[in-house]
């Protein structure tokens, strides 16, 4: 997905605050994975501008579809999977794989995800 309007980068950042919402994330640790979404830095110019604010964005969305399609009912095994142990993951939950190596964790997650849609 291509984002080229302000507009639709701020919906997406909007939509990614409601998926923290829905995971329970309190603000301190979305401060840990994904700081820009703490308080009006999400209107501000530089990081809507900002490609890798957009890239993570639109992998926790990812990571929302997957497990909505994983997890079709009931929502609660949605809400819970972030924060709770995986022995995919060595026991650690998936905010523990994002905050001990950003980047690389979120690309694990949706690895992870995407094959165990396509089993």
């Amino acid at each position: 997905m291509h984002i080229e309007h302000d507009a639709d980068t701020l919906a997406l950042l909007t939509a990614v605050q409601r998926i923290f919402h829905l995971w329970k994330l309190t603000d301190e640790e979305v401060s840990k994975i994904f700081p820009e979404a703490i308080s009006n830095r999400w209107a501000s110019e530089v990081s809507l501008k900002q490609y890798d604010v957009k890239s993570r964005a639109l992998t926790f969305l990812d990571l929302y579809e997957n497990l909505a399609y994983l997890y079709a009912s009931p929502q609660e095994l949605r809400a819970e999977w972030f924060k709770k142990p995986n022995k995919a993951f060595a026991g650690k939950s998936p905010f523990q794989v994002v905050v001990g190596e950003p980047n690389k964790g979120l690309d694990d997650l949706k690895n992870y995800l995407e094959g165990a849609i396509s089993k």
